[in-house]
């Protein structure tokens, strides 16, 4: 999915993904539910991000899970 957005939009989800991996550290992607998520989101509150930051993050969390639930 992500090979057709522009190359600033691709660099951005890797550097969100990279972020939730580091800091939720889900076994696999059926591990992750509300609690993993609102750890991360959590996290990242308290390492001083902008609420408008911590959003765009959740979006392309929600964005890349609701695709992973498409492919099964």
């Amino acid at each position: 999915k992500l090979s057709g957005l522009r190359s600033a939009t691709r660099t951005k989800a890797g550097t969100v993904f990279e972020s939730f991996g580091r800091i939720a550290s889900p076994k696999n992607i059926g591990a992750v539910n509300e609690r993993v998520i609102s750890r991360y989101s959590a996290q990242l509150r308290t390492d001083g991000r902008a609420p408008a930051t911590i959003q765009g993050h959740l979006a392309y969390l929600t964005a890349a899970l609701k695709w992973a639930v498409d492919q099964k």
